[in-house]
């Protein structure tokens, strides 16, 4: 049976109320290379449950979140998307209680190609100059879009295709690192750029591997496709 994906909105204003007040361990951002773990159900529905500590990376505007499986009664049963609304929702058929303990993996495959789409949308952005914009709801695991005004300044679309080539084949160091002013998290790639960017990313650029780049004339804007291949 699908999961219904039913949101945790449609409940009671007090179960979400209490929902948002719960804080919640997020390790991905420790562990980027974990993908398998255990854990303590703190609340639990028909399509969703939530974890007392999780290495699942959630949805994002204009960026896909993990998924995976949970093992129940030697079952694997699909994570469909996770939703960070004041706790990390994991929606899926899971039938679970509060208590129980399960075994959790991310689909590793899944997480690779999602950080290497980021640190390719990141890349495309310093070689632009930080300009464009990038549509939400637009970079799946594999591709994201962005969306540029046309400008005397801006590089030749032969510039921005030569320069992200030479990025990845220089294998720049890339670290994410926290203003400890302002708590906003940015990616630093060695001799670069730096990125405001909270989500996870591959150590070096030349992890990105091979990607493809399609650009577009859209009312006058720049349209850029970029998409990563796999390895």
């Amino acid at each position: 049976m699908a999961p219904t994906h039913a949101h945790f909105r449609a409940h009671t204003a007090e179960t979400r109320d209490t929902m948002m007040s719960r804080s919640i361990n997020w390790m991905a951002a420790a562990e980027p290379n974990r993908t398998s773990f255990e854990s303590v159900v703190v609340h639990a529905a028909p399509t969703w449950f939530v974890l007392e500590s999780t290495w699942f990376e959630p949805d994002r505007p204009g960026a896909l979140g993990d998924q995976g499986w949970l093992s129940v009664d030697d079952a694997r049963v699909p994570i469909m998307r996770v939703e960070p609304d004041g706790a990390h929702h994991l929606f899926a058929e899971s039938h679970l209680c509060v208590g129980d303990r399960i075994s959790v993996d991310v689909d590793p495959a899944m997480r690779t190609r999602r950080m290497r789409t980021a640190a390719l949308q990141n890349l495309l952005r310093s070689v632009l100059g930080g300009a464009g914009e990038w549509r939400p709801a637009q970079r799946t695991a594999t591709r994201a879009t962005l969306q540029q005004s046309w400008s005397a300044s801006a590089p030749s679309i032969e510039t921005v295709q030569t320069q992200l080539e030479r990025l990845v084949r220089e294998r720049h160091q890339i670290w994410r690192i926290t203003d400890e002013a302002d708590g906003r998290v940015y990616w630093q790639v060695d001799g670069v750029a730096t990125i405001a960017d909270d989500s996870l990313s591959v150590e070096h650029t030349n992890a990105v591997g091979p990607f493809t780049l399609r650009f577009a004339d859209s009312g006058g804007r720049l349209c850029i496709f970029a998409e990563t291949l796999p390895t």
